[in-house]
């Protein structure tokens, strides 16, 4: 069974995580890494902020180094 996090954030915190996961990405791509494991959690980020309204957002995480 997957393993998962509930984050509460208002739309400042929101928006710090996007910002911080596409610094990653972008510092990632410098460096020649592969960024499709950065790239899919900020499109599930995103995903999850623009699905809910008002101040709060609800961010849910797999922890998938459990498997």
């Amino acid at each position: 069974m997957k393993e998962t996090i509930n984050l509460e954030l208002d739309k400042y915190e929101s928006r710090i995580v996007v910002n911080a996961l596409n610094i990653l990405r972008n510092q990632e791509k410098l460096e020649g890494n592969d960024t499709i494991v950065i790239e899919e959690m900020l499109f599930k980020v995103i995903d999850a902020i623009s699905k809910k309204k008002g101040l709060v957002r609800s961010l849910k995480f797999v922890d998938s180094t459990k498997y």
